[in-house]
């Protein structure tokens, strides 16, 4: 059941919709919108859309921390060498 992943509850955090409602659509998809209204679908979307921003700019962030962590490595293999 996904109600137990991490990234669900996140996301149904971000989207204000109880996970337990998001993991009851996608696990039965042909009663969808017996669980979420129209109005949840669209907070679910927004949110993704947030989180897909935020992770993007995290991989940006972590790319700068990860040339400067092999530019300190590099340096110190060079100097030990």
């Amino acid at each position: 059941m996904i109600a137990d992943q991490p990234e669900l509850l996140a996301l149904a955090s971000l989207a204000a919709v109880p996970a337990s409602k998001m993991a009851a659509a996608f696990n039965e998809p042909e009663r969808f919108f017996d669980h979420l209204d129209l109005e949840e679908v669209g907070r679910i979307q927004a949110a993704c859309e947030r989180w897909a921003v935020l992770q993007n700019q995290m991989i940006a962030a972590m790319d700068g921390y990860m040339v400067a962590a092999r530019q300190i490595l590099e340096t110190v293999t060079t100097t030990t060498d």
